[in-house]
């Protein structure tokens, strides 16, 4: 793990090496999950998880993968130990936990004055906020933070089960209501799409409906899914996805990975029931284009089979589906950290999350006693009601998701999501580099 600061990249590792008398566990993709789960328990095999929504199925029994495969309308099934199952909240490796104790804070934020026109956009909005919400699935939120004072959905849940991550956290019990952020990254992004307190999100006092589906540390692709359906079925009008992580598709073919047809089945249901879906690229600095994903893959995985054939992918950002999102930095360029997407591939888009030209240029501890990170990290809320600094395309994927719920709320767009879209990904900056930048300011002085 690496760490500077107090923010810290977290590889969510699932599969760990177990006795051999550990049952094997499967995922597995059906186009009729109902009557494969009798199926199954036929054959003795344990359903952990369904999602009849997308066919989505995690099992677990002493029956062989190709036993399995025999059953009528399996699409596709992998053994859970094959899959990488590395997802991580999607932050680099900086983090101040520097608390700004001051009566107005946007003068802090450099990134909003950006985007916003210094704050222009936020009069162009005459419509109630509140008529749109955005689902954060992630670790929760602080939920007595002012900044969020009168915008938590109360339908909002926690999918984190008792025990937590194989029944490796104690204090987990489970408590379907239990939103409370015990990692802090929920909370940064929050205050990116909507705080309304001394500093300003995107779409201050929007409707938040959280999903928990972190613990301290880790997550299962399970609970991300099960997210993502009940805020399409809750009626969410946009799902932010600051996570994700790099999946090897064998010979290059998504059906013969259950993982990543999971992300694609759920992005896809969501987005049939007009819901954009928001997803941050990964902060390893990588082109998500030209296979370096896949070197950098091989390098962590070094256990792993790979064959010329197979690829890696970053998801859920891949998916066409989502609006993948990168950072930029305070010098008007992509940040160093950020994985990328070919300039004109339609649905990427850049938006500040900060960056570490300062800190790669003075060190670590210059940079802090000098209060450098305040020209280039970005100021956000975080736990306990404070404010903090961070940095990382997650807390870009937050502010993507504010302005669309700038967007659809400013041009009355609940039904109309790909018109959203659309403002979204045209009425744009450019960096210096050639990337798309969002411009809320530009989305909602017409189009």
């Amino acid at each position: 793990m690496k760490k500077k600061g107090l923010l810290v990249i977290i590889f969510l590792t699932f599969f760990f090496f177990y006795p051999k008398a550990k049952a094997a566990e499967y995922t597995i993709i059906s186009n009729n999950s109902e009557q494969t789960v009798n199926d199954l328990n036929n054959l003795g095999v344990t359903v952990n998880s369904h999602i009849a929504e997308i066919g989505y199925i995690e099992a677990q029994g002493d029956v062989n993968i190709d036993q399995i495969k025999k059953l009528s309308n399996i699409q596709s099934i992998q053994n859970m130990a094959d899959t990488s199952q590395n997802i991580t909240t999607r932050v680099p490796s900086t983090y101040i936990n520097q608390t700004i104790q001051l009566p107005q804070l946007f003068s802090y934020q450099w990134d909003m004055q950006k985007i916003t026109n210094n704050g222009v956009s936020y009069s162009l909005n005459k419509e109630n906020r509140k008529n749109v919400t955005v689902a954060l699935v992630d670790s929760g939120i602080d939920v007595d933070h002012n900044a969020f004072t009168g915008m938590i959905d109360s339908r909002s849940k926690n999918f984190v089960p008792a025990g937590g991550y194989d029944n490796s956290e104690s204090s987990e019990t489970g408590n379907i209501n239990d939103i409370d952020d015990k990692k802090g990254h929920g909370t940064a992004v929050a205050g990116q799409i909507a705080a309304n307190g001394q500093i300003f999100g995107v779409s201050p006092g929007t409707n938040l409906l959280i999903y928990r589906v972190f613990g301290k540390s880790k997550s299962k692709e399970c609970w991300i899914l099960k997210a993502i359906i009940d805020a399409t079925n809750n009626g969410a009008n946009v799902i932010n996805l600051s996570l994700g992580q790099y999946i090897k598709i064998p010979n290059g073919d998504i059906w013969e990975s259950a993982e990543a047809l999971g992300y694609k089945f759920a992005i896809d249901y969501a987005t049939r029931h007009n819901v954009i879906v928001v997803a941050a690229t990964g902060n390893d600095g990588l082109s998500d284009d030209n296979g370096e994903v896949k070197t950098y893959y091989n390098s962590q995985h070094s256990g792993q089979d790979m064959s010329q054939n197979d690829t890696v992918e970053d998801y859920p950002s891949v998916l066409p589906n989502a609006i993948a999102v990168g950072s930029s930095d305070n010098n008007n360029q992509r940040s160093s950290f950020s994985n990328y997407y070919n300039q004109y591939q339609d649905n990427f888009i850049l938006a500040p999350g900060g960056g570490t030209t300062l800190l790669d240029q003075y060190g670590q501890e210059e940079w802090y006693n000098q209060k450098l990170f305040m020209k280039e990290q970005v100021l956000s809320t975080s736990n306990n009601g404070n404010y903090d600094y961070a940095d990382g395309t997650s807390i870009s994927t937050g502010k993507v998701s504010g302005e669309l719920a700038e967007i659809i709320s400013n041009y009355h767009l609940q039904g109309d999501s790909s018109k959203a879209r659309s403002i979204l990904l045209n009425q744009v900056n450019y960096t210096s580099d050639g990337y798309k930048e969002i411009s809320t300011y530009k989305a909602l002085r017409g189009y």
